[in-house]
């Protein structure tokens, strides 16, 4: 169309030309894209310009042609360049300046055609430029007759008509790309404030990083610090554990309770061995029952004076008269003698059983205090655990000779009226024999009080010369069968024992009553015998 309109301007223009402009308007209407728009340029010529981005060519003042930036990429190129402003300025003038060409054509194609018959116009026509050939431009020639061929007024309405929707469509697309490049920009800014907000994070996330790294670094200062210190703590508590593990094993040997015997087994071993101590003075009884018959005593012989002033010193002056007179009885009477041997037996028994007695006086005396005072301090089984360690290192018993025993038995012999002689000689082996076989008794008994009953403090009695009698923890020897108090009168006073007793200790933890009080129990009664047995 801008072509056939340039045709139209330049009536001048050849047929051939023409016909060119036809086919070009022809190809501009049937290709792709909008329409072309013309304009003149300074050279007196006229340039096509496109309304699509990727159709327009527009020149410079130089004379030279560059192209648009295709696409919308392009257009947004184009519009972030410098020539953003220029080129949308250029464009909006070509078109104004088409429009205005356009309506002046139309205006006078509207006036009466004054040209000749001929076909000769009657304007007169300029003087131009030749060239260096002589001959004028072409475009001046068409400038100058534009009325050199007449064309209908109604055909002029409808290429103006297309001119103007052209233009029309020219402008929506235009405004469409602005609005395109307004969004974009819109989509652009708001990328940009994204990304300004996510450096903003960023930062803020590295500060808080960084933070981050000096807590933990601190915290792991800390941890550390306290970490040594656990690893002390914990070195000291083993430490502790270890010396506490040793104090428990050694505190378990005082806190065994495990008793190897029982009350009645002890019982049962005193009376065997008060059995033992009966026989064998029942067996130095009729030896000297059968040694004094039908003699009479002999204060001249060896050894007699000096046995009756130890025996007089140990019993008495009467109970040794009263012995002699029961041995010159015409039948003798031997419960006084035998009671007699039976204590001597008994004393004797009565210490080997002691734990503290076979040491020298000052050191048994203090280790009895001591005992005395951890017994009554402490629990009956840590006592008796430290009575038990402490007598296993004492000296042992057994290595005790009998010389003493039997020169007490041997001076009551004789002062009851004994003669020594060649059968006196086999009853001394024999008593010696006896005697150890009691005092091997008496050992065994010892060692299962001291350290065979763990649990229960366990005391052997026995019955002092010239005590009074207690009904409670004595038995009369010769009173059996009776009940503990009949006939029995009151006050006696004991003459001698004649076996052991056992009691048992036991505390009372009442909270009636302050610390731990030691309550006896009678297991069995020490056996005596009483003026009235006689």
């Amino acid at each position: 169309m801008l072509s056939m309109l340039t045709s139209f301007l330049n009536g001048g223009m050849d047929e051939s030309e023409r016909s060119g402009d036809r086919e070009r308007v022809v190809r501009s209407e049937g290709s792709e894209g909008p329409p072309l728009a013309t304009r003149p340029t300074n050279v007196g010529s006229w340039e096509v310009v496109g309304v699509a981005p990727n159709r327009i060519k527009r020149g410079d003042r130089d004379g030279h042609s560059a192209a648009p930036p295709e696409g919308e990429a392009g257009i947004q190129g184009a519009y972030n360049s410098r020539d953003r402003t220029q080129w949308d300025r250029s464009t909006r003038a070509s078109v104004e300046e088409s429009r205005t060409t356009l309506q002046s054509d139309s205006q006078r194609a509207q006036r009466p055609s004054s040209r000749p018959q001929d076909g000769s116009s009657n304007i007169p026509r300029p003087l131009t430029s030749q060239t260096s050939g002589g001959r004028r431009s072409q475009a001046a020639e068409s400038v100058e007759n534009p009325y050199s061929k007449p064309s209908s007024t109604s055909q002029d309405r409808d290429r103006i008509r297309t001119l103007e929707q052209q233009m029309a469509a020219m402008e929506a697309i235009i405004k469409e790309q602005h609005d395109s490049l307004r969004r974009k920009d819109g989509a652009l800014s708001e990328m940009h404030a994204r990304n300004g907000d996510w450096e903003r994070r960023y930062g803020w996330l590295q500060s808080e990083l960084s933070g981050a790294r000096l807590r933990a670094d601190k915290q792991f200062g800390e941890l550390s610090g306290r970490c040594r210190e656990l690893e002390d703590e914990l070195m000291k508590a083993k430490a502790l554990l270890d010396a506490r593990t040793q104090e428990l094993k050694v505190s378990q040997a005082f806190i065994t309770t495990a008793d190897q015997y029982s009350i009645a087994d002890i019982s049962r071993m005193v009376e065997q061995l008060n059995e033992e101590i009966f026989n064998f003075a029942m067996n130095i009884s009729d030896a000297v029952f059968q040694s004094t018959t039908n003699t009479q005593v002999d204060e001249t012989i060896p050894g007699y004076i000096e046995a009756h002033q130890a025996a007089v010193r140990r019993w008495g002056e009467s109970t040794i008269l009263r012995l002699r007179a029961d041995f010159g009885k015409d039948a003798p009477d031997t419960i006084l003698f035998e009671s007699l041997i039976q204590h001597v037996l008994v004393c004797w028994c009565y210490e080997i059983i002691q734990p503290f007695n076979f040491v020298e006086d000052d050191m048994g005396t203090g280790l009895d205090q001591i005992w005395k005072g951890i017994i009554e301090k402490h629990e009956t089984a840590v006592a008796k655990n430290w009575l038990s360690m402490t007598s296993s290192e004492l000296p042992r018993p057994d290595s005790i000779r009998n010389d003493s025993i039997l020169k007490k038995l041997k001076d009551l012999m004789i002062a009851s009226g004994w003669r020594e002689n060649g059968e006196s000689a086999r009853l001394m082996t024999t008593t010696c024999e006896n005697l150890d076989e009691i005092m091997k008794k008496a050992i065994g008994l010892r060692d299962a009080v001291v350290h065979g009953v763990l649990s229960v403090e366990v005391e052997i009695i026995r019955a002092n010369q010239g005590i009074q009698f207690n009904p409670a923890t004595m038995q009369d020897a010769f009173d059996i069968g009776q009940d503990r108090n009949a006939g029995v009168p009151e006050r006696q006073m004991v003459l001698c024992g004649t076996s052991l007793g056992i009691w048992c200790v036991r505390r009372n933890k009442s909270a009636s009553t302050s610390g731990n009080q030691r309550m006896k129990e009678v297991v069995l009664r020490a056996k005596v015998l009483l003026p009235s047995a006689l």
